[in-house]
């Protein structure tokens, strides 16, 4: 349906799931972090995954689950982000926040459209 056409989210999301990627290389392999680096990076990609399906949905109930399920993702990320231990490494922690303070971003972009779809 492509409502917004707006490429640069597309290219914001995938951007996104690339720094997540690089950040999880840095972290210390402790059991948790293996395992919450899984479901942070799986998120971080659906996130984008997401948006292009309902940005090319063929009606607007599909295009408006797909905003939905974004809001969903960027959420779930969130929360992975959270529980990642950066061992109080100062770096780490950083770019933590800088992606804190995106998918936050992203995630009010995502209930915007949503708002903006369903008025």
């Amino acid at each position: 349906m492509n409502l917004t056409g707006n490429s640069q989210l597309e290219k914001h999301t995938f951007l996104f799931a690339q720094a997540v990627r690089t950040f999880v290389k840095s972290l210390p392999p402790t059991l948790a972090n293996i395992e919450d680096t899984k479901m942070l990076v799986k998120s971080s990609g659906m996130l984008g995954e997401k948006f292009i399906r309902s940005n090319e949905s063929a009606s607007r109930n599909d295009f408006l689950l797909g905003i939905k399920s974004c809001c969903g993702e960027a959420k779930t990320a969130h929360y992975w982000l959270q529980l990642i231990d950066t061992q109080s490494v100062a770096e780490l922690e950083h770019q933590r926040q800088q992606l804190t303070t995106v998918v936050k971003e992203l995630a009010t972009v995502f209930s915007s459209m949503l708002a903006k779809a369903q008025a």
